[in-house]
């Protein structure tokens, strides 16, 4: 559905079939409903001039996928405070809830969440082999580098109140906004503020309402000619407004609103717990806490993540370290490979690629891995095993 100022609602069949009564850039909001399929995006754009087909509308052999996404596992509320670049981002997320992110070699970018790691693999993707690909091998394995007891802390924001708070505006005389041109007001906000939400255009300025005139001294309101947008750097509020049309309309001033928390009204964090008590019998109690930085706002996934990283740890896993192969550009973050080792550690495994550390050199390639063993050896065995003789042959052993 489509809705204008008025709050008349459109089908978005309507919208396909040219036949929405909306003047352009006087859409208020937007909503799609999808059934019985997945979509993994969708794009709103602003075109020029009206498409007539529907190899225009969705811009067939414009454009080529360049993601591969999988299914969403984890709800969130709120987006917490983050700082650095959107990569710095996106690896802090996929470092929180155990999933991979990466650009492959065609430079198609995967995510791949932490169900990947649910089912041990039997079928490798790439067989590596010390006859051929293997230069260096290390293995190594630490007894006391288990995990049995896990915490994950989750933020609850369920019973978080907000309040829309009128932050900052300005009152002023009309400015003219000549057809086709931006005009741009900045305004400072505090590091601790949610970033305003775009406002509305009214014949005068009022809260959440930018004032858009036909005329400098008249009250008709300019609506569906202007392009509202707000833009926050740090604590610099950008508001832009676009004149659409071919005549010139004017500013009356704005009144942004940005949300703030009640006074005693706060997210909560709870502790969501598991432990492997097989695991504490044999090497004791092996805390982790896990830390998601807030990406965590729901108990059940905090509990199934807690679940997933006991599961990871409770028994030492080989690390096979510094591979040092053939270069490959076959082998992706997350592939399952072969380490067959005919000569030194004679290993013959599968494990999961973790790192690979790609560098060249007076014309020469070299490729290092870090990989994890698939699965654990389990429990620790003591079968077949004896204890010493004594110092004293005559001495009595303890029954």
């Amino acid at each position: 559905m489509v809705t204008d100022r008025s709050n008349v609602s459109v089908p978005l069949a309507e919208v396909f079939g040219f036949e929405l009564p909306i003047t352009f850039g006087n859409v208020y909001s937007a909503g799609i409903a999808i059934q019985q399929c997945r979509a993994e995006a969708f794009q709103v754009s602003m075109v020029p001039t009206r498409p007539t087909t529907l190899a225009e509308i969705t811009q067939h052999g414009t454009w080529n996928r360049t993601a591969r996404l999988d299914t969403p596992i984890d709800p969130l509320r709120v987006i917490p405070e983050v700082s650095g670049s959107a990569w710095d981002a996106i690896t802090e997320i996929a470092r929180c809830t155990l999933a991979t992110a990466e650009f492959d070699a065609d430079g198609i970018f995967r995510w791949r969440n932490r169900t990947r790691w649910t089912n041990v693999p039997t079928v490798p993707d790439v067989t590596v082999t010390s006859a051929r690909e293997i230069a260096s091998v290390t293995v190594s394995e630490e007894i006391d580098a288990c995990r049995n007891h896990i915490t994950v802390p989750w933020t609850n924001w369920r019973n978080v109140k907000l309040t829309p708070l009128p932050g900052f505006g300005e009152e002023t005389a009309s400015i003219a906004i000549a057809a086709g041109a931006t005009l741009r007001r900045e305004f400072t906000i505090s590091e601790d503020r949610y970033d305003p939400r775009t406002p509305q255009v009214a014949e005068q300025a009022f809260p959440d309402c930018v004032g858009i005139t036909t005329t400098a001294t008249g009250s008709t309101g300019a609506h569906g000619v202007v392009d509202v947008r707000v833009h926050r750097v740090g604590g610099t509020v950008t508001l832009s407004l676009t004149n659409r049309d071919t005549r010139t309309v004017y500013y009356r001033g704005v009144y942004l609103i940005a949300l703030t928390h009640d006074n005693g009204s706060n997210p909560v964090t709870i502790l969501a717990q598991s432990q492997h008590t097989q695991s504490q019998g044999y090497y004791g109690i092996q805390h982790y806490a896990h830390d998601p930085k807030g990406w965590i706002q729901d108990s059940n996934t905090a509990v199934t993540l807690a679940g997933a990283l006991r599961e990871a740890g409770a028994w030492p896993i080989p690390v096979i370290s510094d591979v040092e192969i053939l270069p490959d550009p076959r082998i992706e973050l997350g592939d399952v490979v072969r380490v067959i080792d005919h000569t030194g550690t004679r290993l013959n495994t599968l494990a999961w690629v973790t790192g690979i550390k790609t560098s060249g050199e007076s014309g020469a390639v070299r490729q290092v891995l870090t990989l994890r063993a698939v699965a654990s050896t389990g429990a620790p065995a003591d079968a077949g095993l004896s204890p010493d003789p004594p110092v004293n042959p005559g001495a009595l052993l303890s029954t």
